[in-house]
């Protein structure tokens, strides 16, 4: 979208890199004319004529300068309009406090009642300008704290990345020293090269393994805080699984099962799968099994 400053007509199409700013009255200009207007530390706003400082102007950040203007009288109000609900005695009580900064922010917002909003925000300043003190310093003790908390977070998560790299790189040494070892004991040792490999291969599952030995076996993760570790224990008194096929009721007539579809015809006609199909676990049978399933599966009428 085309924008225009109000002041030397200059367009973001006859100069793309122009920044616009926005002062507190709502009203822009372009950078090259803020920095013209404002030679000296004050100077007046060229829409309306209040006076500004340089400081005044900010960056654009909404399409419509009302908005910012909104949002910077809201910044303004809330810093004495600062209460929370623990402050009051009912929910009442705080919605109306609400109700009333809603209404001091679309006043002044709007150019509506100016001077007896504003004289009502001087009398609630000094009417409460102790509380409103004690209140501040209360939101600057919980920001810090929040702050800390923040802060104490990214610290340990650095620190965890930190263990994490040392744990790779102490890792990636040990399987390098052992395969030294390895090499160096296939070299001057008189024993097989088999026996050799597989003596290794135990030292190394066994270094690898956090917490483990070789009578014991753990499966799962390992938790990031500690030597915790999650899983399930493998131990000999665990009865083995036993498979029991699943019963399908297909509500209609037997589908052959898969050993006789290949003497009855039915893959007579099926294209044969290649060997990308059969390594990504396809199986002619068990397609043609499901066909007949669903084809055979409802035919029986039922009235139940």
């Amino acid at each position: 979208m085309e924008v225009v400053c109000p002041r030397c007509q200059t367009s973001t199409f006859q100069k793309p890199q122009m920044k616009l700013l926005v002062n507190v009255c709502g009203h822009r200009l372009c950078d090259t004319c803020v920095d013209a207007v404002f030679i000296h530390p004050t100077a007046n706003c060229p829409e309306c004529g209040r006076a500004l400082r340089r400081s005044n102007y900010r960056m654009q950040q909404f399409e419509d300068p009302r908005v910012d203007k909104e949002v910077d009288i809201r910044k303004s109000i809330l810093k004495d309009y600062n209460r929370r609900e623990c402050d009051f005695k009912s929910l009442k009580d705080y919605n109306d406090y609400l109700e009333e900064i809603e209404t001091i922010v679309y006043n002044l917002s709007n150019g509506i009642d100016i001077e007896e909003t504003k004289s009502r925000v001087e009398t609630y300043k000094k009417k409460n300008k102790q509380e409103i003190l004690k209140i501040r310093a209360r939101i600057s003790r919980e920001d810090s704290a929040v702050a800390a908390l923040i802060e104490a977070e990214k610290q340990e998560e650095i620190n965890r990345q930190r263990r994490v790299l040392l744990e790779d790189l102490e890792e990636k040494k040990m399987k390098v020293d052992s395969h030294q070892r390895m090499l160096d004991e296939l070299v001057m040792s008189g024993k097989s090269a088999h026996d050799v490999i597989k003596a290794h291969k135990l030292i190394s599952t066994e270094q690898l393994r956090p917490g483990g030995s070789s009578t014991e076996r753990k499966a799962g993760v390992q938790l990031m805080t500690g030597e915790q570790y999650l899983g399930l224990m493998e131990s000999e008194s665990v009865e083995d699984f036993v498979y029991e096929p699943i019963l399908i009721e297909s509500c209609g007539p037997l589908f052959p099962s898969s050993d006789s579809l290949e003497s009855v015809g039915y893959l007579r006609h099926i294209r044969r799968p290649n060997d990308t199909q059969l390594a990504g676990g396809y199986s002619l049978e068990i397609a043609c099994q499901r066909a007949l399933q669903d084809a055979l599966s409802g035919l029986f009428y039922s009235m139940t």
